[in-house]
Protein backbone atom coordinates (compact mmCIF):
# COMPACT_ATOMS: atom_id res chain seq x y z
CA UNK A 1 0.00 0.00 0.00
CA UNK A 2 1.11 3.36 -0.86
CA UNK A 3 2.39 5.64 2.10
CA UNK A 4 0.81 8.43 2.28
CA UNK A 5 2.97 11.77 3.80
CA UNK A 6 1.89 13.37 6.59
CA UNK A 7 4.13 16.69 6.74
CA UNK A 8 4.52 17.00 3.09
CA UNK A 9 6.20 20.31 3.27
CA UNK A 10 10.03 21.07 3.90
CA UNK A 11 11.81 23.87 3.29
CA UNK A 12 15.19 23.39 1.37
CA UNK A 13 17.80 25.49 3.09
CA UNK A 14 20.05 24.72 -0.27
CA UNK A 15 20.28 28.38 -2.35
CA UNK A 16 17.79 29.07 -5.12
CA UNK A 17 20.78 31.46 -6.65
CA UNK A 18 24.54 30.72 -6.78
CA UNK A 19 26.94 33.21 -4.66
CA UNK A 20 28.27 35.27 -7.25
CA UNK A 21 31.77 35.03 -7.82
CA UNK A 22 34.62 36.66 -5.35
CA UNK A 23 35.95 38.86 -7.79
CA UNK A 24 32.44 40.55 -8.01
CA UNK A 25 33.12 41.85 -4.07
CA UNK A 26 29.08 40.23 -3.04
CA UNK A 27 30.04 36.60 -2.25
CA UNK A 28 30.43 37.18 1.57
CA UNK A 29 28.20 37.70 4.41
CA UNK A 30 28.12 37.21 8.06
CA UNK A 31 26.97 34.20 9.49
CA UNK A 32 23.56 33.68 10.39
CA UNK A 33 24.42 34.35 13.91
CA UNK A 34 25.29 37.84 13.60
CA UNK A 35 21.28 38.34 12.84
CA UNK A 36 19.94 40.75 15.54
CA UNK A 37 16.10 41.54 16.08
CA UNK A 38 14.43 44.23 14.54
CA UNK A 39 11.59 45.61 15.58
CA UNK A 40 8.57 45.85 12.98
CA UNK A 41 6.40 48.36 11.64
CA UNK A 42 2.79 48.39 12.56
CA UNK A 43 1.50 48.45 9.30
CA UNK A 44 4.07 45.74 7.85
CA UNK A 45 2.57 43.59 10.37
CA UNK A 46 -1.28 44.48 9.86
CA UNK A 47 -0.54 43.57 6.23
CA UNK A 48 0.99 40.34 7.10
CA UNK A 49 -1.20 39.36 9.92
CA UNK A 50 -4.65 40.23 7.55
CA UNK A 51 -2.74 38.46 4.45
CA UNK A 52 -1.84 35.51 6.24
CA UNK A 53 -5.10 34.87 7.71
CA UNK A 54 -6.85 35.10 4.30
CA UNK A 55 -4.36 32.54 3.09
CA UNK A 56 -5.20 29.92 5.81
CA UNK A 57 -9.12 30.86 5.56
CA UNK A 58 -9.20 29.92 1.65
CA UNK A 59 -6.81 26.55 2.57
CA UNK A 60 -9.86 25.92 5.01
CA UNK A 61 -12.43 26.83 3.20
CA UNK A 62 -10.69 24.11 0.55
CA UNK A 63 -10.56 21.65 3.58
CA UNK A 64 -14.01 22.06 4.86
CA UNK A 65 -15.37 21.62 0.85
CA UNK A 66 -13.71 18.27 0.75
CA UNK A 67 -15.23 17.41 4.50
CA UNK A 68 -18.47 18.34 3.42
CA UNK A 69 -18.23 15.86 0.65
CA UNK A 70 -17.37 12.78 2.17
CA UNK A 71 -20.80 11.15 1.56
CA UNK A 72 -19.13 10.01 -1.50
CA UNK A 73 -16.56 7.64 -0.10
CA UNK A 74 -14.61 7.95 -3.22
CA UNK A 75 -13.73 11.62 -2.71
CA UNK A 76 -11.57 10.61 0.24
CA UNK A 77 -9.14 9.46 -2.68
CA UNK A 78 -8.16 13.06 -3.10
CA UNK A 79 -6.58 13.12 0.34
CA UNK A 80 -2.97 13.16 -0.65
CA UNK A 81 -3.50 16.21 -2.65
CA UNK A 82 -5.05 18.00 0.45
CA UNK A 83 -2.78 17.20 2.16
CA UNK A 84 0.11 19.86 0.51
CA UNK A 85 -3.32 22.25 1.48
CA UNK A 86 -3.16 22.03 5.46
CA UNK A 87 -2.79 25.67 6.55
CA UNK A 88 -0.31 25.82 8.85
CA UNK A 89 0.53 28.62 11.73
CA UNK A 90 2.09 31.45 10.24
CA UNK A 91 5.24 33.36 11.20
CA UNK A 92 3.17 36.04 12.39
CA UNK A 93 1.51 34.63 15.56
CA UNK A 94 4.64 35.47 17.53
CA UNK A 95 4.50 38.79 16.34
CA UNK A 96 0.62 38.86 17.69
CA UNK A 97 1.85 37.33 20.92
CA UNK A 98 4.35 40.70 21.48
CA UNK A 99 1.61 42.64 20.29
CA UNK A 100 -1.17 41.15 23.28
CA UNK A 101 1.80 42.14 26.17
CA UNK A 102 1.97 45.55 24.71
CA UNK A 103 0.12 48.49 23.10
CA UNK A 104 -1.56 47.06 19.72
CA UNK A 105 -3.36 49.23 16.69
CA UNK A 106 -5.59 46.29 16.81
CA UNK A 107 -8.74 45.69 19.70
CA UNK A 108 -8.34 42.60 21.73
CA UNK A 109 -11.18 41.32 20.01
CA UNK A 110 -9.59 41.01 16.81
CA UNK A 111 -6.63 39.34 18.35
CA UNK A 112 -8.75 37.57 20.31
CA UNK A 113 -10.94 35.92 17.06
CA UNK A 114 -7.77 35.91 14.66
CA UNK A 115 -5.67 33.51 17.49
CA UNK A 116 -9.02 31.56 18.07
CA UNK A 117 -8.89 30.31 14.47
CA UNK A 118 -5.51 29.62 14.68
CA UNK A 119 -5.58 28.07 17.45
CA UNK A 120 -8.76 25.64 16.14
CA UNK A 121 -6.76 24.86 12.74
CA UNK A 122 -4.46 23.13 15.00
CA UNK A 123 -7.38 20.61 15.81
CA UNK A 124 -8.60 20.69 12.21
CA UNK A 125 -5.18 19.61 12.07
CA UNK A 126 -4.86 16.98 14.21
CA UNK A 127 -8.06 15.08 12.93
CA UNK A 128 -6.62 15.06 9.33
CA UNK A 129 -3.85 13.78 9.66
CA UNK A 130 -5.08 11.28 12.15
CA UNK A 131 -6.99 10.11 9.14
CA UNK A 132 -4.17 9.71 7.05
CA UNK A 133 -2.47 7.51 9.60
CA UNK A 134 -5.39 5.38 9.74
CA UNK A 135 -5.26 5.76 5.72
CA UNK A 136 -1.59 3.90 5.52
CA UNK A 137 -3.09 0.91 7.09
CA UNK A 138 -6.77 0.49 5.72
CA UNK A 139 -7.26 2.35 2.63
CA UNK A 140 -8.44 6.17 1.59
CA UNK A 141 -12.09 5.15 1.32
CA UNK A 142 -12.50 2.93 4.57
CA UNK A 143 -10.60 5.78 6.47
CA UNK A 144 -12.72 8.30 4.48
CA UNK A 145 -15.92 6.08 6.02
CA UNK A 146 -14.65 6.35 9.97
CA UNK A 147 -13.13 9.25 10.69
CA UNK A 148 -16.04 11.36 8.33
CA UNK A 149 -18.03 13.16 11.03
CA UNK A 150 -14.94 13.94 13.10
CA UNK A 151 -13.23 15.97 9.94
CA UNK A 152 -16.51 17.17 8.67
CA UNK A 153 -17.03 18.87 12.56
CA UNK A 154 -13.66 19.40 13.24
CA UNK A 155 -13.70 21.49 10.09
CA UNK A 156 -16.50 23.04 10.38
CA UNK A 157 -15.53 24.39 13.90
CA UNK A 158 -12.60 25.64 11.55
CA UNK A 159 -14.99 27.48 9.13
CA UNK A 160 -17.06 28.98 12.49
CA UNK A 161 -13.70 30.86 13.55
CA UNK A 162 -12.87 31.87 10.21
CA UNK A 163 -16.21 33.59 9.78
CA UNK A 164 -15.58 35.08 13.57
CA UNK A 165 -11.95 35.92 12.40
CA UNK A 166 -12.96 37.96 9.12
CA UNK A 167 -15.75 39.93 10.49
CA UNK A 168 -13.35 41.14 13.56
CA UNK A 169 -10.76 42.22 11.28
CA UNK A 170 -13.39 43.70 8.68
CA UNK A 171 -13.02 47.54 10.63
CA UNK A 172 -8.81 47.57 10.34
CA UNK A 173 -8.68 46.05 6.73
CA UNK A 174 -10.90 49.09 5.50
CA UNK A 175 -9.51 51.60 7.26
CA UNK A 176 -5.85 50.56 7.19
CA UNK A 177 -5.02 48.53 3.94
CA UNK A 178 -5.70 48.70 0.02
CA UNK A 179 -8.87 47.89 -1.16
CA UNK A 180 -7.87 44.66 -2.20
CA UNK A 181 -7.81 43.05 0.72
CA UNK A 182 -11.30 43.80 1.44
CA UNK A 183 -12.15 42.43 -2.10
CA UNK A 184 -10.70 39.25 -0.86
CA UNK A 185 -12.16 39.20 2.70
CA UNK A 186 -15.48 39.76 0.87
CA UNK A 187 -15.28 36.74 -1.51
CA UNK A 188 -13.60 34.46 1.57
CA UNK A 189 -17.00 35.22 3.69
CA UNK A 190 -19.15 34.56 0.66
CA UNK A 191 -17.27 30.99 0.35
CA UNK A 192 -17.70 30.57 3.91
CA UNK A 193 -21.15 30.84 4.24
CA UNK A 194 -21.72 28.36 1.63
CA UNK A 195 -19.76 25.73 3.27
CA UNK A 196 -21.53 26.80 6.66
CA UNK A 197 -24.41 25.60 5.60
CA UNK A 198 -23.06 22.05 3.95
CA UNK A 199 -22.10 23.42 0.26
CA UNK A 200 -18.59 22.63 -1.59
CA UNK A 201 -17.61 25.63 -3.42
CA UNK A 202 -14.25 24.85 -3.70
CA UNK A 203 -14.86 21.18 -5.45
CA UNK A 204 -15.48 21.08 -9.21
CA UNK A 205 -18.64 18.91 -10.28
CA UNK A 206 -16.23 16.23 -10.95
CA UNK A 207 -15.28 16.25 -7.10
CA UNK A 208 -11.90 17.67 -7.87
CA UNK A 209 -9.84 20.53 -6.17
CA UNK A 210 -10.62 23.54 -7.23
CA UNK A 211 -8.87 26.47 -5.07
CA UNK A 212 -10.40 29.52 -4.74
CA UNK A 213 -10.24 32.70 -7.46
CA UNK A 214 -9.43 35.46 -4.52
CA UNK A 215 -8.83 39.18 -5.81
CA UNK A 216 -5.34 39.20 -4.90
CA UNK A 217 -4.49 35.90 -6.47
CA UNK A 218 -4.90 37.85 -9.91
CA UNK A 219 -1.80 39.68 -9.39
CA UNK A 220 1.46 38.08 -8.33
CA UNK A 221 0.99 36.62 -5.06
CA UNK A 222 3.37 37.38 -2.07
CA UNK A 223 4.04 35.49 0.89
CA UNK A 224 5.28 37.35 4.08
CA UNK A 225 8.45 36.78 5.34
CA UNK A 226 9.13 38.76 8.50
CA UNK A 227 12.37 37.76 9.31
CA UNK A 228 16.00 39.52 9.52
CA UNK A 229 17.77 39.40 6.51
CA UNK A 230 21.35 40.60 5.10
CA UNK A 231 21.80 42.97 2.33
CA UNK A 232 24.94 43.01 0.72
CA UNK A 233 25.95 45.41 -2.32
CA UNK A 234 29.49 46.39 -4.01
CA UNK A 235 30.68 48.89 -1.29
CA UNK A 236 28.39 47.91 1.80
CA UNK A 237 26.79 45.01 3.93
CA UNK A 238 23.74 45.71 6.42
CA UNK A 239 20.86 43.65 8.14
CA UNK A 240 17.75 44.37 6.97
CA UNK A 241 14.30 43.21 7.14
CA UNK A 242 12.77 40.88 4.73
CA UNK A 243 8.90 41.59 4.48
CA UNK A 244 7.33 39.50 1.90
CA UNK A 245 8.60 37.22 -1.37
CA UNK A 246 6.65 36.96 -4.77
CA UNK A 247 7.92 35.24 -7.99
CA UNK A 248 9.07 37.89 -9.46
CA UNK A 249 11.16 39.46 -6.07
CA UNK A 250 11.33 40.49 -2.47
CA UNK A 251 10.38 43.28 -0.61
CA UNK A 252 12.58 44.61 2.11
CA UNK A 253 12.44 47.22 5.09
CA UNK A 254 15.19 49.09 7.23
CA UNK A 255 17.26 49.93 4.58
CA UNK A 256 19.63 52.44 3.57
CA UNK A 257 19.29 54.47 0.38
CA UNK A 258 19.56 52.34 -3.02
CA UNK A 259 20.01 53.54 -5.90
CA UNK A 260 17.17 51.84 -8.79
CA UNK A 261 19.14 49.40 -10.89
CA UNK A 262 21.62 48.42 -8.31
CA UNK A 263 22.82 45.21 -7.90
CA UNK A 264 22.45 43.61 -4.30
CA UNK A 265 22.42 40.43 -3.03
CA UNK A 266 19.95 39.36 -0.21
CA UNK A 267 20.60 36.23 2.30
CA UNK A 268 17.98 34.43 4.63
CA UNK A 269 18.22 33.06 7.93
CA UNK A 270 18.30 29.56 6.05
CA UNK A 271 22.03 30.51 4.05
CA UNK A 272 19.56 30.99 0.82
CA UNK A 273 20.73 33.74 -1.39
CA UNK A 274 18.75 35.98 -3.86
CA UNK A 275 20.39 37.93 -6.27
CA UNK A 276 18.97 40.58 -8.16
CA UNK A 277 18.76 44.71 -8.43
CA UNK A 278 16.95 47.16 -6.71
CA UNK A 279 13.56 47.81 -8.17
CA UNK A 280 12.05 50.71 -6.60
CA UNK A 281 13.43 52.70 -3.25
CA UNK A 282 11.04 54.95 -0.87
CA UNK A 283 12.02 56.18 2.37
CA UNK A 284 13.50 53.22 4.22
CA UNK A 285 11.69 50.34 2.11
CA UNK A 286 12.80 48.60 -1.09
CA UNK A 287 11.93 46.29 -3.71
CA UNK A 288 14.03 43.92 -4.85
CA UNK A 289 13.49 42.03 -8.42
CA UNK A 290 15.35 38.75 -8.95
CA UNK A 291 17.14 38.20 -11.51
CA UNK A 292 15.78 34.99 -11.70
CA UNK A 293 12.13 34.54 -10.90
CA UNK A 294 11.50 32.04 -8.66
CA UNK A 295 9.13 28.52 -9.26
CA UNK A 296 5.59 29.00 -9.03
CA UNK A 297 6.24 25.48 -6.82
CA UNK A 298 9.13 27.15 -4.29
CA UNK A 299 9.26 26.61 -0.73
CA UNK A 300 8.91 30.54 -0.37
CA UNK A 301 5.83 30.86 -2.07
CA UNK A 302 3.86 27.25 -0.62
CA UNK A 303 1.70 27.34 2.57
Amino acid sequence: MTHIPIHPRTLSHQPLHPPLKASSGLSYFPPPSCLENVDLKTDTVLEALIGETHHAVSRTAVLASWTNALARPEMALNAPTLSTLIPEDPAIMITMRRWIRSSTPLSVETLHQTQAFFWNLGKARESFRSFLNEANQIGLIKAGILHRTLLADSWQIGVKHALKALNAQASQTELNLPDIYQENANALLNLLSKIKTGGSPCLNPNGTIRLPDLPNQRRSARRYLLENCFVKTQKQTFTAFARDVSMGGMGIDRVPYLPIGKPVMIKLPTGRIFSGYVRWYKTTSAGIEFDTPLAPTDPLLSI
